[in-house]
């Protein structure tokens, strides 16, 4: 299987870019009094939100520095669990509305795919350092 993958340094620009974005939406949103732009406070936030959604992005399809036929069986196996992921709360968030609370909205679907996104992330790296700890 042939894997398109971005090269390494792709990930430390994202996370570089996705913490910067990420304390910027964080001025933004705290501190709407002081917006330098002409532009709606609600729109500055969302273009916020999407460029730390391409910086989550950038970090999941980044080679690691030693990509081996292992780390990308995991990294295949992690995705799967991910989607499925996805999918539990997609399904609990739909059954959720006839519960307690009628006046909860359903989430958005950049809210799930950031979910999944970081929820691949985190299990991925945690997995591939076990094995790591494991081989040494």
């Amino acid at each position: 299987m042939k894997e398109n993958l971005l090269p390494n340094y792709f990930k430390k620009i994202g996370l570089i870019t996705g913490l910067i974005f990420f304390i910027l939406l964080f001025l933004v949103h705290f501190y709407p009094e002081q917006n330098p732009f002409s532009i709606n406070q609600l729109k500055i936030e969302w273009i916020i939100k999407d460029l730390i959604l391409m910086s989550l992005l950038l970090i999941a399809f980044s080679k690691e520095k030693d990509e081996t036929d292992k780390i990308l069986g995991l990294r295949f196996h992690k995705l799967k669990e991910s989607v499925l992921f996805g999918g539990i709360m997609i399904f609990y968030d739909s059954i959720s509305v006839f519960g307690y609370n009628e006046n909860d909205q359903l989430k958005s679907g950049f809210e799930i795919i950031v979910m999944i996104l970081l929820f691949y992330i985190i299990t991925f790296h945690l997995k591939k350092k076990r094995l790591r700890k494991a081989r040494a």
